[in-house]
């Protein structure tokens, strides 16, 4: 079964919604609704809406800026997602600081994160 994922970015973005619309045409939910709401009205991805939206979700999803720095905001969704168990897909650049945290995946593009969810939800073997 496929996981539902919570979409996560500093912005609304062409490559945001080309990968929300190719994981929902692929059957993998999306929580995350930030995205979805009207241009220009103002918005916050930490309020508790937002992480009881994530709570809901397997994975978390982010795509990262080129040199983008962690912003105190995203380094909360982070440590609320590892706190929570949850799996992160991060499209982009590492952060050196996160590098050492198993349960998360790095990816070069947008291109790459459905075929990472499909291996993050197969069964782990633990036959020799």
């Amino acid at each position: 079964m496929a996981p539902t994922v919570y979409l996560e970015a500093a912005d609304k973005t062409q490559e945001l919604f080309t990968l929300k619309w190719r994981l929902r045409a692929a059957g993998i939910g999306v929580g995350s609704t930030w995205h979805d709401d009207a241009p220009g009205l103002p918005h916050s991805h930490l309020n508790p809406f937002r992480a009881e939206q994530m709570r809901r979700c397997e994975v978390l999803v982010v795509l990262s800026g080129q040199n983008e720095d962690l912003r105190p905001e995203l380094g909360t969704l982070i440590g609320l997602a590892l706190a929570w168990g949850r799996k992160i897909v991060w499209v982009g650049t590492p952060v050196p600081s996160l590098a050492t945290f198993g349960t998360i995946r790095w990816v070069d593009s947008i291109d790459q994160v459905p075929d990472e969810l499909a291996r993050s939800a197969q069964p782990v073997s633990l036959a020799a």
